[in-house]
């Protein structure tokens, strides 16, 4: 579904918006500006500032073809779906959803923005309508979204794996998901290796995940793997950290805990650390707690620096993120996709639209000559 070669996207509007097939380049531009108008016409929670970085910066959305909005912006959770939906239960197309997006992009007006993404949850595209519930969830009060509807009508037609991942993220972020994974005991290990690397895997999700958390599993991770073959010292022992993987801040600040205890009673403080996705966040938040890292790379992070930064004394040029250039499933998790300057630096793949596993993928760090930040 999520293509990871594409350089060059079509923006908003730019002449005969779909090409003909079901993975055409604007298709994502679509899905993208839907999934943005939750933060662009909607007031940020408790009214306070939006985070940095949740939207992309000028030149990106330059690129895109989208407007930033400079105008009032509607409240958080007040409107009824069902009133601007037109009618719509199902079958509405790309097509019209392509021309309300432009008429919206052209106009800046938050309640067509808003009836945009009631449509939207109506739309026979399964990328298209899952990113539109993920503004619904921004303009609508949440008792007008028939949200066991959407549900049934994802398992009944969605057929492919990123569409759930994204449907996940967002019922995450509604209906938290408590912890689901294994715990790594926090037992002094016996037999450990000598190490001066470690990978930490991110939420685990209740679905087979292609490679991911499955990247950071010794011996045969498909990252670990390419690690190890010019960082002979990752850490292989099977007592390997792992967290429980739930899709909560409780999990994360257990997890921030429990990574903390593994590396004081293995004695490893001053390891290096390579972590992906909520990951990066245990990572960043061990920080805070006397964990201490030699170099820390952090692959598809979703910021949230308010909750989960970094200890100053830890901010050097050793601490790098990595990151494509729009990921749709931090902005699903209506994270940011970007830190605040002068804090960590960041390495930009010159990826759209890709994969959320875009960056533990082997072939990337070899194209992209990643394996640098680990040496």
């Amino acid at each position: 579904m999520f293509p990871d070669d594409i350089v060059s996207p079509i923006p908003l509007g730019a002449g005969e918006f779909f090409e003909q097939g079901t993975e055409s380049l604007s298709r994502y531009t679509l899905a993208a500006y839907l999934l943005l108008a939750g933060v662009l016409f909607v007031q940020p929670e408790d009214g306070e500032p939006r985070e940095l970085g949740i939207i992309p910066p000028e030149d990106a959305l330059g690129v895109l073809g989208i407007s930033t909005l400079d105008g009032d912006r509607l409240p958080r959770n007040q409107l009824d779906l069902r009133q601007l939906a037109d009618g719509a239960i199902a079958g509405v197309s790309r097509q019209e959803l392509a021309d309300d997006a432009v008429s919206v992009n052209l106009s800046q007006n938050p309640i067509l923005a808003a009836q945009m993404v009631a449509r939207g949850c109506a739309a026979d595209d399964e990328l298209i309508r899952v990113c539109a519930l993920g503004s619904a969830f921004d303009f609508f009060d949440f008792d007008t979204i028939d949200i066991g509807q959407q549900i049934d009508w994802f398992i009944r037609n969605a057929e492919v794996l990123e569409t759930f991942e994204l449907l996940a993220t967002l019922l995450a972020r509604v209906f938290p998901i408590p912890a689901i994974g294994y715990a790594t005991g926090q037992a002094t290990p016996q037999n450990t290796t000598s190490s001066g690397l470690l990978a930490v895997h991110g939420t685990v999700l209740p679905f087979p995940q292609g490679n991911r958390p499955e990247w950071s599993v010794p011996p045969s991770g498909s990252l670990f793997t390419h690690l190890k073959t010019f960082r002979g010292d990752i850490y292989s022992s099977q007592d390997y950290y792992r967290w429980e993987g739930g899709y909560t801040d409780y999990a994360r600040e257990v997890a921030i805990a429990n990574l903390r205890d593994w590396i004081d009673s293995r004695g490893l403080n001053g390891i290096d650390i390579v972590a992906h996705s909520h990951g990066c966040n245990v990572v960043l938040g061990s920080t805070s707690i006397g964990a201490r890292y030699r170099k820390i790379v952090l692959l598809s992070c979703p910021v949230h620096w308010k909750k989960y930064n970094l200890a100053q004394s830890m901010i050097t040029n050793d601490v790098v993120s990595i990151r494509t250039i729009f990921d749709l499933v931090i902005l699903m998790d209506r994270g940011a996709q970007r830190f605040p300057p002068q804090t960590i630096n960041e390495v930009i793949l010159p990826f759209w639209f890709t994969s959320h596993s875009a960056t533990v993928k082997p072939a990337n760090w070899q194209s992209q000559n990643l394996d640098k930040y680990l040496k």
